[in-house]
């Protein structure tokens, strides 16, 4: 990153930090994306099966498509929070989509 003359101001990011960021970022939603299929599309196309065992007096199917994958749905959103977070503080969390700001 380059730095403004004036003190204060925030720093500019380099067109190739921003590159970067962007990169993960989109490989991170892309990851994620392709988990909440997963997740959501094995337990409707198997709850057939699944429905022959019973978890806490419910068809273990419908219970994971009931329960099972918002729990999952939620971890998933706290991970990607996180993993901004991370990258966000690692890229110096100056607003890449803005550039200086």
């Amino acid at each position: 990153m380059t730095a403004t003359d004036a003190p204060g101001e925030a720093l500019t990011p380099s067109p190739e930090l921003r590159r970067r960021y962007w990169r993960r970022t989109k490989w991170l939603t892309v990851g994620l994306l392709v988990a909440w299929f997963a997740i959501t599309f094995v337990s409707a196309y198997h709850a057939e099966a699944l429905n022959q065992v019973d978890f806490l007096g419910f068809p273990l199917g419908f219970y994971l498509c009931a329960q099972g994958n918002l729990l999952v749905y939620l971890l998933i959103v706290g991970f990607y929070a996180r993993q901004m977070n991370r990258l966000d503080a690692r890229y110096g969390n100056r607003g890449m989509d803005r550039g200086a700001s």
